[in-house]
């Protein structure tokens, strides 16, 4: 992933996954969910390249707070183990 100035960090080894080759991709957005986004498409081994109107203290998500649940979500038999996976992956990504 990288940004004006530079990498932030160098792309790690791909996971077998649905693409053969790294794909170029461009995330609208750099807050909360752009960034996590990003992360994720990048943890995947793709070419990932944020562009937002603002940056760290410009963005919504830097002064936004946020309570999260499953609204209107299904099915309702998969939506507790999403919620759980989600509140890890969000909690070892604040730290």
């Amino acid at each position: 992933m990288s940004r004006a100035g530079g990498a932030i960090h160098e792309p790690r080894d791909r996971p077998p996954g649905r693409y053969a080759a790294t794909v170029n991709i461009t995330v609208v957005g750099a807050g909360v969910i752009g960034l996590t986004t990003a992360l994720a498409l990048e943890e995947r081994g793709h070419d990932v390249r944020v562009v937002a109107a603002g940056v760290e203290d410009a963005t919504t998500s830097a002064i936004a707070g946020a309570c999260w649940f499953p609204y209107r979500a299904g099915p309702p038999d998969r939506v507790a183990g999403w919620r759980r996976r989600s509140a890890i992956r969000t909690r070892g990504l604040s730290r």
